[in-house]
C-alpha cells in the first residue's frame, strides 16, 4: 500500500475492481493514513466514482437513443414489406 491514494491511483483501483475495490483500498489507507489524508482520499474516491457513474450512464443514454432509432426504421421497414406484399 501507498502512503496516499491519488486520483490516477483511485481510477486504476476502481477499473480492476469497481466500488467495491476502492472500498477496501480505503479501508487499508484508514490504517496508516492520518486524517487529513484519509479525508482527501475519501474527497477522491468520491470523485473518481461520481465519474465513472456519469460516465457509465452517459453511455447507457447513448444506447437507448441508438435502440430507439433502431425500432424507428425497423418499423419503417416492416411497414414497407407489408405494403409491397398488399399489392
Amino acid at each position: 500500500m501507498t502512503d496516499r491514494l491519488d486520483q490516477e491511483m483511485l481510477q486504476q483501483i476502481y477499473a480492476r475492481g469497481g466500488s467495491e475495490a476502492v472500498k477496501r483500498a480505503l479501508e487499508d489507507f484508514a490504517l496508516v493514513a492520518g486524517d487529513e489524508d484519509l479525508d482527501a482520499a475519501v474527497d477522491q474516491a468520491c470523485a473518481v466514482i461520481a465519474a465513472e457513474t456519469a460516465r457509465i450512464t452517459a453511455v447507457a443514454d447513448q444506447r437507448e437513443a441508438r435502440i430507439a432509432e433502431l425500432e424507428v426504421q425497423a418499423r419503417a421497414l416492416q411497414e414497407e414489406i407489408d405494403a409491397s406484399r398488399s399489392t
